[in-house]
């Protein structure tokens, strides 16, 4: 009798199974995100006000000091050393700027914000760019790999120390990463699906990500290559010499086209100055990349004076932007991902490489090397060491299967 229970039980339990573990997956991202957020808002005023990085105060003052026209002004906007709302200040990006000054006039006839308030509105800002960062990750995971692959980044992500540690600051880290993470999602579906509207959504989240910081112009080369697979995925596999290979070639062709024309109408709106007033913007990003290259000497670059390239990116994040065990899988993460682009090419997870790599040889090589420059790769490592951990797991498994009839 006993034993009829239990059989009936686990023959219950085994048809629902695959029901609770639908459950189950539903109710882990909303939690995980909603933790997420939770560890980002925490400790949100952890400077009590007195503003002590140094970046994000020149972030705030910038913004306070934009403005608006007058509705009979208008035409001021077109003159940039008239304009209010031209920074004249372009070491980062405008349209974060942009984003926390409407909000701030929005906000400011019900509270005076200041500097203050600013920081602590942009900093939630910064706390909601990274959650939205983790959702994208679980996507991007999800379409390369598989759903567990999915849970598993959105779980890395939402625990890395580096994330935690910026979403507390307002400077551009996050939002670029979000951005940056969000563009080659779409790209993913431009290589697997083809469809326009894939390619307009990647152009305009490139766009954002540069008009965050010029440091997400490596994005332009999966932007580019993206197309180029998704051409090469229409070849029929018994000839290349088929009609239909023009055509797709034409229609490939065609959206990167318009996916050029996005970034560049995107990126005009977002940092409209940038363009405007080309001058002062381009000298404001060659004083940054000559800082990075210690062409200019300032005080606080010179920390990295005889500190290896490459080698001491490696050994920050590992030790202090993720910890030791999240840090070694995130970097053998990569090792895999190239690994299997040689032995099993993968059109799709190239496109992650084509970004990941190029950018880490760039920023990698530069004589300043502050952590925080690796969070715009830091999803997608992470991303990476999740498939790799899943990929594994499921050699083992097979590997005990097909070891048990052995055993027997």
């Amino acid at each position: 009798m006993v034993d009829s229970i239990k059989k009936a039980a686990n023959t219950q339990l085994h048809r629902n199974w695959p029901k609770l573990q639908t459950w189950a997956d539903k109710a882990a991202l909303p939690l995980l995100l909603v933790l997420a957020l939770a560890m980002r808002l925490y400790g949100i005023d952890w400077d009590s006000g007195f503003l002590f990085h140094p970046d994000e105060r020149a972030i705030l003052m910038n913004t306070s000091d934009l403005a608006w026209p007058s509705i009979t002004n208008l035409g001021v906007l077109f003159n940039v050393d008239a304009s209010p709302l031209n920074p004249r200040w372009f070491p980062y990006g405008s349209f974060p700027l942009y984003v926390l000054k409407v909000l701030d006039t929005l906000i400011s006839p019900f509270n005076d914000l200041g500097l203050v308030g600013l920081s602590r509105v942009g900093r939630t800002l910064s706390a909601l760019s990274d959650v939205a960062t983790i959702y994208v990750a679980y996507l991007l995971a999800r379409k390369l790999f598989d759903r567990r692959a999915g849970l598993l980044a959105a779980v890395f992500t939402t625990f890395a120390v580096i994330h935690i540690q910026l979403s507390h600051f307002f400077t551009v880290d996050t939002f670029q990463t979000l951005f940056a993470v969000t563009s080659v999602y779409f790209l993913i579906r431009v290589v697997l699906e083809g469809q326009l509207r894939y390619s307009l959504l990647a152009g305009g989240f490139v766009a954002l990500a540069i008009a965050c910081k010029v440091s997400s112009m490596p994005l332009m080369l999966p932007l580019v290559m993206a197309h180029v697979f998704s051409a090469l995925r229409q070849y029929p596999s018994s000839s290349i010499t088929d009609l239909r290979v023009p055509t797709e070639w034409w229609v490939a062709g065609r959206r990167l086209v318009y996916a050029g024309v996005t970034v560049a109408g995107v990126f005009f709106i977002a940092e409209p100055y940038a363009v405007m007033d080309f001058g002062r913007f381009w000298a404001d990003v060659t004083e940054q990349s000559e800082m990075v290259r210690r062409i200019r000497d300032y005080p606080f670059t010179r920390q990295y004076v005889d500190t290896t390239p490459y080698i001491y990116h490696i050994k920050q994040l590992v030790l202090f932007g993720l910890g030791l065990p999240l840090g070694l899988v995130a970097w053998a993460g990569l090792g895999y991902g190239a690994y299997t682009a040689v032995k099993r090419p993968s059109a799709a997870r190239g496109v992650l490489l084509l970004f990941v790599v190029p950018f880490f040889l760039i920023t990698g090589s530069f004589d300043v090397k502050f952590l925080r420059y690796l969070l715009l790769i830091t999803p997608f490592l992470l991303i990476y060491g999740s498939g790799m951990l899943i990929a594994g797991l499921d050699w083992v498994r097979e590997r005990r299967n097909n070891l048990t009839p052995w055993a027997l």
